[in-house]
C-alpha cells in the first residue's frame, strides 16, 4: 500500500485498469536440512525444493508489493 500511496503523489499517474499477465520465476536453494538423497534428487530436478504453500507465499509477496 505504501507504493500505491507514493505513486498517487506523482503528477499524471493513472493506475493500470486492464488485465495484467504476471509471469514470475523464483530461484530457491536446496535446503541443507534435507537428506543427502533428497538434495541429489532436487539437484537433478526429480523433486522441487519448494512446497505449494511456499510458492503461494512467494507469489503473494510479489503481487502485494506491486499492488496487484
Amino acid at each position: 500500500l505504501w507504493v500505491t500511496e507514493q505513486l498517487k503523489k506523482i503528477d499524471g499517474f493513472k493506475p493500470y485498469e486492464k488485465a495484467l499477465y504476471v509471469d514470475l520465476t523464483f530461484y530457491v536453494g536446496i535446503p541443507s536440512s534435507w537428506s543427502k538423497k533428497k538434495r541429489i534428487e532436487a539437484a537433478n530436478g526429480v523433486i522441487r525444493p519448494v512446497s505449494k504453500n511456499d510458492l503461494d507465499n512467494l507469489y503473494k509477496s510479489v503481487t502485494d508489493a506491486v499492488g496487484i
